[in-house]
Order: structure tokens, then C-alpha cells, then sequence
């Protein structure tokens, strides 16, 4: 006879936490410490992105780089000395996942440092997310913290703008930067994009801390 063991019925996840729910009813199909606190790393970018868009950004403006932009990790599709459209800075930090890309946007909006994470909390707060806190834009800062059922509310106002939505749903693009209009391809760190696996849209982040 086969021993059979209960346990090992429903999903094994590795995954600290987990939630499924099911989009139209709201209603929640499976969990796993949903209302745990984690660094969510670049996760954060989509909160900083929301707060971008709340200033209604012309896209087709240009901003030119500069080097107090910079921040160390990730791709930089953009260098300081060049510029390029705030659409192409929204495609290089949300797709390509670049923090210093993520800075200029933060630095259009005409906010300071601190006005805008505080921009950040309370649009978090408006959404309802009442366990995280962000402490910077881009989520280099382990600070930066959510629970998987505040990002759930996060990803559900995220799809409500259509622009973030499409760079966020496919898995390349390109951008133009100046001054020599250089064509460049930003890759999507989001691996599940443009394979097998049905994904409407996402966004990922990796810290040491938020393993």
C-alpha cells in the first residue's frame, strides 16, 4: 500500500508569502502570511511611478540626466549628460528596472526628497496599503515595505493607468537617447513576460533583505 501524505496536497511554495485572488470577485484563493511585512525592492517603483502620473506628466518632454542621479544596481539605460522623454525614463525604470531613471523621474515632478515619499505614504495610505511604509523611489532601501495584500491594492490601482500597465505588460522595448538619438532596447527583469506562462502584467524586485 501507498502511504499517502496529506501535507504534501495544494501548492509548496518556497515563497515567504503568497496571495492569490481572484480578480473580478475580490475574493482570495489561496494565502500564505498575506499580511507579513517585507522589503519589496523595486516593487516600489510602481508606487513611485502612480505618484509621477498624479502630477500629469507630459511624456514627450525631455529631461537630461545628471550625475546626482545616479544609484548604484541595475541596468542604466540612460547616463548622465544624456537625456531622453519622461516616457522613455518611465520604460527604462518600470520594464528595465533602472534606479537612476527612476530619480528623474522623481526629480520632474519638482518635489523634494522628502515631499515625495511623502507623496508616496499617503497615496498608500488613500489606497488603503495601511502596513507599508517607502522610504525612497527606486526600493534600493530595505525601508521600503509592504505585505502582499497592500501590494495586491497597489497592482490593482496600477491597472487602472493605462500606460504603466503596457510597458509593465510586455517584455521589450526601446527608447530614444539624446543627443545623438540613439536607439536602445530595454529588456523586461520580469522573466515569466514573454513565455508560455500567461502574465497580464507584473513587476519584480530583489533585495538580500526582501528574500
Amino acid at each position: 500500500p501507498v502511504k499517502s501524505d496529506v501535507k504534501s496536497l495544494g501548492p509548496q511554495l518556497s515563497a515567504q508569502s503568497a496571495l492569490v485572488v481572484d480578480s473580478s470577485s475580490g475574493a482570495v484563493l489561496f494565502e500564505k502570511n498575506g499580511f507579513k511585512s517585507h522589503s519589496i525592492a523595486s516593487i516600489a517603483k510602481l508606487m513611485t511611478a502612480l505618484v509621477f502620473f498624479d502630477f500629469e506628466p507630459d511624456l514627450n518632454q525631455r529631461f537630461e540626466m545628471i550625475d546626482e542621479d545616479n544609484r548604484e544596481g541595475g541596468d542604466d539605460y540612460i547616463t548622465p549628460g544624456e537625456s531622453a522623454t519622461l516616457l522613455s525614463y518611465l520604460r527604462a525604470s518600470l520594464l528595465g528596472s533602472a534606479n537612476n531613471a527612476t530619480i528623474v523621474l522623481q526629480r520632474s515632478t519638482g518635489l523634494s526628497d522628502k515631499g515625495f515619499i511623502d507623496a508616496m505614504n499617503k497615496k498608500a495610505q488613500d489606497l488603503g496599503m495601511r502596513d507599508s511604509i517607502f522610504a525612497e523611489p527606486t526600493g534600493l532601501d530595505p525601508n521600503n515595505i509592504s505585505t502582499t495584500r497592500d501590494i495586491v491594492l497597489l497592482l490593482k490601482e496600477v491597472g487602472k493607468n493605462d500606460r504603466i500597465r503596457e510597458i509593465i505588460g510586455t517584455n521589450i522595448s526601446t527608447i530614444r537617447v539624446y543627443p545623438r538619438g540613439n536607439i536602445r532596447q530595454v529588456v523586461t527583469t520580469n522573466h515569466l513576460m514573454g513565455t508560455i506562462i500567461p502574465v497580464e502584467y507584473g513587476k519584480t524586485g530583489y533585495l538580500d533583505e526582501s528574500l
